[in-house]
């Protein structure tokens, strides 16, 4: 556990209960998501400059994989998957043809769906225990892929607290990280919350620092 973040002869020093000495460099990224910052020890200044703006919403997100015999499902599945207009008023924000997507992601002569439950309109569904979220995910699937039986596979995960919201105060929020980067050289705010929520936007975002960098 870090016990300690300090600045000291143009360098950043990071103080843990379990190594001695402290890790010790000139340039220090931290990419803990920002709804943790409140439980780094963090020089005052640039907690000060943090708390002074409100940090984006990280609402709750399930997901429940559910895997079928190919015959169990009408429809080819022969794209990325479907998404669910909050319109619509379905329990689900969608789901992903895993299988068709990635190879690997089912036996042969079975498919696997990703289905999202939760998010910003529905954070209920995300607290549903598995049975609850596998009924309600079947009864959204059924009449649009024509699934048949039940599924032969389940694995349902939580997050309590997901996908950064990038909402419209979010450049104010922007803006206050770029002031931390100016006023504290070699330190560095980096993740989901800027540039970009998605595994692309975060690989490439951190392509970019690292290019800055060095």
């Amino acid at each position: 556990s870090i016990q300690a973040i300090e600045s000291m002869d143009q360098k950043w020093s990071v103080r843990t209960k379990e190594a001695a000495p402290p890790f010790s460099a000139t340039q220090l990224i931290v990419t803990t998501p920002s709804h943790r910052w409140e439980s780094l020890p963090l020089p005052t200044g640039i907690a000060t400059t943090l708390q002074a703006n409100p940090l984006p919403p990280h609402p709750p997100v399930a997901t429940l994989v559910l895997g079928f015999h190919r015959t169990q499902i009408n429809h080819p599945l022969d794209g990325f998957g479907v998404l669910m207009p909050p319109i619509e008023k379905f329990p689900i924000l969608g789901a992903i043809f895993s299988s068709s997507i990635f190879p690997y992601r089912a036996p042969k002569d079975h498919v696997a769906l990703m289905i999202f439950l939760g998010g910003v309109t529905r954070p209920d569904a995300a607290l549903w225990d598995q049975t609850t979220a596998t009924q309600n995910a079947l009864q959204a699937l059924r009449p649009l892929l024509g699934i048949e039986g039940n599924p032969s596979f389940i694995h349902h995960t939580q997050w309590a607290q997901a996908i950064p919201q990038y909402n419209l105060n979010h450049n104010t929020f922007l803006q206050a990280i770029t002031a931390v980067h100016k006023q504290h050289p070699g330190f560095h705010l980096a993740g989901s919350f800027c540039g970009g929520p998605g595994l692309n936007d975060c690989i490439q975002s951190a392509l970019n620092l690292a290019q800055e960098i060095y």
